[in-house]
């Protein structure tokens, strides 16, 4: 497994999975890139961009809002301003001091079970804390509202694929394929295929993503 170091605060260190943390910044990330892919979700997130904006400017340090408008940027193709914001936050923030600022917004999801930004948040602070049984869950909790998002089920492949469930993986990939075809789905089976030693496969898979495969290597190197 190839392993990436994210400081994620002062003090606290996050080992994940290279590829899944990269998939953060460039694989949500393309929501927002077109009216067509803008169909696949039903938040406003240049709205949410705005608001989190607007707290940071009277309180920059304020965690809710910083990871408010990280998921927003990612959602709104912003990759490079993404990568560096979570950059500048990284420092700033301890992961337990995450956790429990995170805590009261996600107990609303009992009230609110059906709220997508909710089950956004869920599912990435989920896998910031390697709870990856978690985060499929909150995967899944989004698709049944959005069925066709694929986004979120390249990104629950790539969970699977932390998780070496390779059947999963590849099942939830062919689903997103079938609705659209698309160069993340392709970077997913790539990895995949490389980590079941199809090392052939690996190489067509990662020539149809165009070039992430260069861009997560040119990010890990940094």
């Amino acid at each position: 497994m190839i392993l990436f170091l994210v400081k994620f605060a002062g003090g606290g260190i996050i080992r994940a999975g290279l590829f899944l943390i990269i998939l953060i910044i460039l694989l949500l990330a393309s929501l927002g890139k077109t009216d067509q892919l803008l169909a696949s979700t039903s938040l406003n997130w240049s709205e949410e961009k705005a608001i989190s904006q607007k707290i940071l400017a009277h309180d920059p340090d304020d965690i809710l809002a910083n990871f408010r408008l990280a998921i927003a940027l990612v959602n709104l193709g912003k990759i490079e301003e993404a990568y560096d914001f979570f950059q500048q936050i990284s420092d700033k923030i301890d992961q337990q001091e995450f956790n429990d600022a995170l805590a009261p917004t996600l107990n609303r999801l009992e009230q609110e079970p059906d709220n997508l930004r909710l089950l956004n948040y869920a599912a990435f602070s989920s896998s910031i804390n390697k709870e990856y049984d978690q985060a499929i869950n909150y995967f899944q909790e989004i698709l049944l509202l959005e069925p066709k998002n694929i986004w979120i089920m390249n990104y629950m492949a790539a969970t699977y694929l932390e998780q070496e469930k390779y059947e999963q993986a590849r099942d939830t990939l062919t689903k997103a394929l079938k609705i659209k075809d698309n160069k993340y789905s392709h970077f997913v089976l790539g990895m995949l295929s490389y980590k079941e030693g199809n090392y052939i496969k690996a190489l067509l898979e990662f020539s149809r993503s165009g070039n992430l495969l260069s861009k997560i290597l040119n990010k890990s190197s940094k």
